[in-house]
């Protein structure tokens, strides 16, 4: 959104003030109260040259009372806001409805020709019934996703719908139990796993002083979690995949490895210390979780969630 002026007076990068509308609304900026006036003062301050308009929303607790749309004037960029009031049970719902934000339940794979058979074998009673094409009722079985019944008795059901996925994903935590409800069967869970517990046999640097249980403390009292934590709140909230994120700076990064792609290695490519503490940390989240294989992340990963 940002265009940045090299010292000729010309723009970097291929976007050019002429190649998208000024008035189009091109940002939605989401935070807590006090994020309007914010970016307002760090635009004017950096002298910042916008291309399109941006509209700043907050989230406002019951102590906040009204507001007043921040205290200075608007940048000429920017369009109102909504301000989010916080329901009874804590939360901020629904407050986005853009497409790509929620996903709706789509229908499960439907196999035409398995109910070929019953269809034709029905064809005399449904000529009867003014079907000329028994196989046509296919088409409205999957419109109206209504069970047909033929004249022999036989049901035929509509293809089951798959919910639409659900994403959760946290920020630093070390207690998100309070939003367990909302997270209920997850289709993905991004927890962190700051601190973890990392045997002397697995990482001969680890401090000779720890334990599972202080490692947990250090970890509550910073506000983080390890991997144990992040893998009970997954089996608590039926979490169908796991990813761990945030690691402490002690667990350096093994060159964009982790268990999904340690099979990808050429055989000659040993893996080092750094790949067998993250192991190590996707052990400890998965046995919590009991759920399958928690995935370590790393940058740049990609992860199908087709299913």
């Amino acid at each position: 959104m940002a265009i940045a002026s090299n010292g000729s007076g010309s723009l970097h990068g291929h976007c050019t003030p002429d190649a998208v509308d000024p008035g189009t609304k091109r940002l939605d900026i989401f935070g807590p109260r006090g994020l309007r006036e914010l970016v307002r003062v760090s635009l004017k301050l950096t002298e910042t040259v916008l291309v399109g308009k941006y509209a700043v929303h907050e989230f406002l607790f019951p102590k906040d009372g009204p507001c007043m749309h921040g205290q200075s004037d608007p940048h000429p960029n920017e369009v109102t806001g909504k301000d989010l009031a916080q329901s009874t049970d804590g939360f901020w719902t629904d407050f986005e409805t853009h497409t790509g934000w929620g996903e709706p339940p789509r229908a499960a794979a439907f196999d035409s020709r398995a109910h070929f058979e019953p269809l034709d074998r029905n064809a005399d009673a449904l000529a009867t019934q003014g079907v000329r094409n028994p196989r046509s009722l296919l088409g409205q079985l999957l419109r109206s996703r209504k069970a047909i019944t033929l004249p022999d008795g036989t049901v035929l059901e509509p293809p089951v719908l798959i919910p639409g996925r659900k994403l959760v994903i946290l920020g630093d935590t070390s207690d998100p139990w309070a939003i367990k409800d909302m997270a209920m069967d997850a289709s993905l869970l991004v927890h962190e796993a700051t601190n973890a517990y990392i045997p002397l046999s697995i990482d001969p640097k680890s401090p000779k002083t720890d334990t599972e249980a202080n490692v947990k403390e250090r970890a509550l009292k910073r506000g983080h979690s390890t991997p144990t934590m992040a893998g009970e709140f997954a089996s608590a909230i039926r979490a169908r995949r796991l990813v761990l994120n945030h690691f402490s700076s002690r667990f350096s990064a093994p060159g964009g490895l982790s268990s999904t792609s340690h099979e990808n290695l050429a055989p000659s490519a040993p893996l080092d210390a750094r790949a067998e503490v993250m192991k190590e940390i996707e052990r400890q989240a998965s046995q919590a979780w009991g759920g399958g294989q928690a995935i370590a992340a790393y940058d740049l990963m990609c992860l199908d969630l087709s299913s």
